[in-house]
């Protein structure tokens, strides 16, 4: 009798609840990743037409040739945060990093009276 057999069964069992457990964070991940983009496209809804309209924020005379804000594009990212949008939306908007924004958003919470 061999114990091939019993091993193999051990290693599937130890397998197929890895899976399970993995199956569950990856699920999870997800969720919460598609939380955060709901809550990124609700905050890009709220912004009122007439700041779109005022801001441009994917006008390229708001980036430089190095890729850093010009004054409008400064101005443009206040707006964008003055009308409750969040740095991961004004990034999207503007098509500038993530890194950016953030720092843009900390810039512009300083400003405020």
């Amino acid at each position: 009798m061999s114990f091939n057999s019993l091993a193999f069964a051990a290693a599937e069992l130890t397998y197929v609840v890895e899976i399970k457990r993995l199956k569950a964070k990856v699920d999870k991940g997800i969720a919460k990743l598609s939380k955060f983009i709901e809550d990124t496209n609700r905050s890009i809804r709220v912004i009122p037409e007439s700041v779109f309209e005022a801001a441009q924020p994917r006008h390229p005379d708001h980036k430089k040739a190095n890729g850093k804000l010009t004054e409008s594009g400064k101005a443009c990212i206040f707006q964008l945060f003055e009308a409750k949008a969040t740095p991961y939306a004004g990034a999207h908007l503007m098509k500038i990093s993530l890194r950016s924004a953030n720092l843009w958003f900390k810039r512009w919470q300083s400003s405020k009276p």
